[in-house]
């Protein structure tokens, strides 16, 4: 397995017992881990975000985020499903 960013965090948050997901940006090169903690989702994202930040508007978090047309995740059962809403795109 090629091991990323996102899926080195993804890995690192599973083995300590954390439900983890992948999310990438609809239509661009870039995609980061996400853990549940609390039943809130977080981006774990340290080449753009910098830090753990709950999923908001990341249109607002960085000039080049307002690109994208959506954002998708996938689940570990391989599930993938359309969450543009809830990053506000």
């Amino acid at each position: 397995m090629l091991l990323t960013k996102y899926n080195y965090y993804e890995e690192l948050l599973l083995s300590a017992g954390y439900s983890t997901r992948q999310a990438h940006f609809v239509g661009w090169d870039h995609a980061w881990a996400e853990v549940n903690k609390n039943g809130k989702w977080f981006i774990i994202d340290p080449w753009y975000i910098g830090n753990m930040v709950e999923i908001t508007n990341l249109r607002e978090l960085k000039p080049e985020f307002q690109n994208p047309s959506s954002v998708e995740v996938t689940f570990r059962n391989g599930t993938i499903v359309d969450l543009g809403k809830d990053y506000g795109y």
